[in-house]
């Protein structure tokens, strides 16, 4: 079916750590593409390797799309917080404005999420006059508002999904208000660069349906709507309980792995936690083992059993 819509465009930030991730999201954004009309997609690299890029280039010849990887240079960067879980490439999103002046709209992802639907309903939403469009995190909107002098009233939005009016960004100096207020108040920035477009971008926000960032805190959340099954979810996003971290059935995280399976990164296997305190007790189990097999096997026979071990691919990971 034909649409006639311009070029949609999106970004990525990724490094290699989350080249695998990306794969998954790329993949599920065409995966569930039904109309006619171009995608571009780019990312902003901080140092994936050769050989994740030549798995990305797998699905650029499935797909026939094509990635354009944007180096970014980190020296603004340097002396950002950093803090949990993210890394420098988290804060790569808010100087998009500068890498991309002359595009009129652009869609942001976050690696760690899968698309359950054609992107074009959310492409063509009405943003002249908003800088961005994006779903309000209820759950973290009380502690982060009074936290950074957010206005009561105003909503705190996961920019996870970003939808950004690059020209409107432009106007009112977006990049610039931002990385100012990241210099002047690194003591607030729990999450990091989300923080700073929250407490710079209040007020300049268009809010969308929940159903695109749905995310696993909203199991918890009083604040959101829930959908009521997986059709109304079109962007599944792995916050908190990451997929590849979980042994867990539910039907949310099978999403991750039926794209994961569709990308060059299918044939990993995963031994999965779904408690911090399981995964330590067994980790610390196969550390003892291997420990007593070490003295009582001997050791080309315990050689042998590494050796199998690394043969079979099975990776642990941290919660």
């Amino acid at each position: 079916m034909k649409k006639e819509v311009e070029p949609m465009n999106i970004v990525f930030s990724s490094d290699d750590k989350y080249a695998k991730l990306l794969g998954v999201a790329i993949c599920s954004i065409f995966e569930n593409k039904k109309y006619d009309y171009d995608i571009c997609i780019y990312v902003l690299d901080r140092g994936i390797c050769r050989r994740n890029k030549n798995r990305l280039g797998i699905l650029e010849k499935k797909y026939n799309l094509k990635i354009k990887y944007i180096k970014i240079d980190t020296s603004i960067f340097k002396d950002f917080r950093i803090c949990k879980h993210f890394t420098q490439a988290a804060y790569y999103r808010i100087i998009i404005p500068k890498i991309f002046p002359n595009l009129k709209k652009i869609l942001y992802f976050d690696c760690d999420l899968v698309i359950l639907d054609d992107l074009y309903e959310l492409y063509i939403t009405d943003i002249d006059n908003y800088v961005f469009a994006a779903v309000e995190d209820g759950y973290l909107s009380k502690s982060r508002n009074k936290e950074l002098c957010i206005p009561k009233g105003e909503k705190y939005f996961n920019t996870g999904v970003l939808l950004t009016n690059i020209s409107k960004c432009i106007e009112i100096n977006a990049t610039e208000t931002i990385i100012n207020f990241i210099n002047e108040n690194p003591e607030k920035l729990k999450y990091v660069d989300q923080d700073a477009i929250n407490a710079t971008m209040w007020g300049k926000f268009l809010s969308l349906d929940n159903k695109y960032n749905y995310t696993s805190w909203y199991k918890k959340s009083q604040y959101l709507e829930i959908p009521t099954n997986l059709i109304d979810i079109k962007i599944l996003h792995y916050l908190g309980r990451k997929p590849w971290n979980y042994f867990d059935n539910d039907i949310l995280i099978q999403k991750y792995f039926l794209y994961l399976n569709k990308t060059p990164w299918k044939n990993y296997k995963y031994i999965n936690f779904y408690r911090e305190k399981n995964r330590l007790l067994f980790i610390n189990l196969v550390s003892y083992f291997k420990r007593i097999f070490s003295l009582i096997l001997p050791r080309k026979i315990f050689e042998k059993i590494v050796k199998i071990k690394r043969k079979s691919g099975i990776k642990f990971y941290k919660a």
